[in-house]
C-alpha cells in the first residue's frame, strides 16, 4: 500500500508529516546552534555584551557589517552554522506554509473537543509565525546589533510558550485520553 502524499479523509499526508518533521529538526538545531553560540567555556557566555575585553558589550561581531568585524561566513564556524541554519527554517516555513495553503487539512481527530480544537489552531498560528519571526529577527539583530536583542528574545519566548502548550495537548491525549492522537503527524 503506498503511503497519501497529501492530507485527506486518511488524516495528514507524507508530505506534511515530512515538512513537520524536517522544521522540528531544523528548528531544534537553530536553537541548540544558538544557545552555543552565547556559551563559552566559562559558562558565562561570549555573545550579546557578555565579553570581557576591550569592545565587551557589543555582542559576536554583531550589527555594523564587515567593517565591525561581522562575516557569516569568515572564521567562526558556528555563527555560519547558525546563520545558514536561520535561512533554512525561513525557505522551510515558505515551503511548509505554501503546501499547508495548497492541501487542505485532514479532519479534526474526533476526540478532540472543541476547547482543544481551539487551542489547536491557536498554537499552530503562532508556531507558523515563530517559524519566521525567530530566524527574521536573529537576522535583523546581526544586522543591527544588540539593540533588537528584546525582540529576538520575545520571539523564542512566543515559540517556546506555543510549543509547550502544543506538546502538553498531544501528551495529554496520549498519556490521559490514550488515543493515539501523536499517530496522525508520525
Amino acid at each position: 500500500m503506498s503511503p497519501h502524499l497529501r492530507n485527506g479523509p486518511h488524516g495528514y499526508g507524507m508530505v506534511t508529516k515530512t515538512l513537520h518533521w524536517v522544521v522540528f529538526v531544523a528548528m531544534a538545531a537553530q536553537f541548540v546552534v544558538g544557545y552555543l553560540l552565547d556559551a563559552d567555556d566559562s559558562g558565562h557566555g561570549r555573545g550579546r555584551g557578555r565579553g570581557r575585553g576591550e569592545g565587551s558589550g557589543r555582542g559576536r561581531g554583531r550589527g555594523g557589517g564587515a567593517e565591525d568585524g561581522y562575516d557569516p561566513f569568515g572564521d567562526d564556524a558556528l555563527l555560519t552554522l547558525h546563520v545558514v541554519l536561520g535561512a533554512a527554517v525561513l525557505l522551510l516555513g515558505v515551503v511548509r506554509l505554501a503546501w499547508r495553503l495548497a492541501t487542505p487539512l485532514p479532519p479534526w481527530a474526533p476526540t478532540l473537543t472543541h476547547r482543544e480544537r481551539r487551542l489547536a489552531h491557536g498554537t499552530e498560528t503562532a508556531l507558523y509565525v515563530s517559524m519566521f519571526a525567530v530566524p527574521a529577527t536573529g537576522i535583523a539583530l546581526l544586522l543591527s546589533g544588540d539593540d533588537l536583542l528584546v525582540v529576538h528574545i520575545a520571539a523564542h519566548v512566543v515559540f517556546f510558550a506555543a510549543l509547550t502548550v502544543h506538546v502538553g495537548l498531544v501528551l495529554k491525549h496520549q498519556l490521559i485520553n490514550r488515543d493515539h492522537l501523536l499517530r496522525r503527524i508520525t
